[in-house]
């Protein structure tokens, strides 16, 4: 083609591997489907980011439990989808956070805005929850990134 062995070569090689990283990934994607292994890491993910209550209620919240497929037999747990959308997971996380944090909120008196009330009921609970496990990890970000807001 350009009267050159080492470029036809090179120009041979890269589309061989093109073609098989190609082939690599259809199989992949086609397996990952199979086995439904995306939606299993996300519940595994999000299960341990939560806790095993609050991954519950998360779940129970509406916009997940429409998007949670249902299995047939009675043993088989839920199944969360293979993604959810970043809108979808952090409403459904607000609302189930601001749920369990209702009481803590409502304790908090003064002219303070809504936001400020929820601050404060996580930095409650971030004190509360201590140092280790899936919670105090969660309370902990939660309390940091409120800070910053």
């Amino acid at each position: 083609m350009f009267n050159s062995a080492i470029l036809d070569t090179l120009i041979g090689l890269m589309l061989m591997y093109a073609a098989l990283a190609l082939v690599a990934s259809g199989v992949t994607e086609l397996v990952s489907g199979m086995l439904k292994a995306r939606s299993k890491n996300l519940e595994k993910a999000i299960s341990q980011f939560l806790g095993s209550d609050l991954f519950s209620q998360f779940c129970a919240h509406p916009r997940i439990a429409l998007l949670t497929i249902k299995p047939d037999s009675k043993d088989a747990g839920l199944q969360l989808p293979s993604y959810l959308a970043q809108s979808t997971f952090s409403a459904a996380l607000f609302l189930t956070l601001k749920k369990q944090l209702a009481s803590a909120m409502a304790d908090v008196k003064g002219d303070t805005t809504e936001f400020d009330r929820f601050k404060n009921a996580i930095e409650e609970r971030a004190k509360a929850a201590g140092k280790s496990g899936p919670e105090a990890r969660l309370w902990t970000l939660l309390a940091e990134a409120a800070e910053k807001a």
